[in-house]
């Protein structure tokens, strides 16, 4: 398994990351449009078992301050075996995110990030949708 990092997204690769983002719990409003979009103004890390996909991460960052995980996810089948410990680490580690304050939000997943040395926010978060 190798984990390569690419803002050059495969269009078949592109296919099949639309299709799970659209049936993740953060993902579902989302249109294929704008999930390209995203993937186009976004450091992507990808996991391959040879050619194929099995995890995904999109990191916003301003590469001096800032960055957010999202739309981090490891397919069932390879859940468990360590694919998600590898991408985080390999974020954590790439010269863009390294030296930034680092967020992401989960709802079923924060023992994991803990982890990395994430931690619970104790502030309130402020959130505005799109219109």
């Amino acid at each position: 398994m190798t984990i390569a990092i690419s803002n050059e997204t495969k269009p078949e690769n592109l296919t099949w990351l639309v299709g799970h983002l659209l049936h993740s719990y953060w993902g579902w409003w989302l249109s294929e449009e704008r999930i390209r979009e995203g993937v186009k103004n976004s450091l992507c890390f990808w996991v391959y078992d040879g050619e194929t996909p099995v995890a995904f991460a999109r990191i916003v960052t301003d590469k001096a301050m800032f960055s957010s995980v999202v739309d981090l996810f490891v397919i069932e089948e390879y859940q468990g075996q360590g694919v998600g410990r590898k991408l985080m680490e390999a974020i954590l580690d790439h010269p863009d995110v390294k030296h930034t304050v680092c967020i992401l939000a989960t709802r079923d997943a924060a023992a994991f990030y803990c982890k990395f040395g994430f931690e619970l926010a104790v502030d309130p978060v402020l959130k505005k949708d799109p219109i």
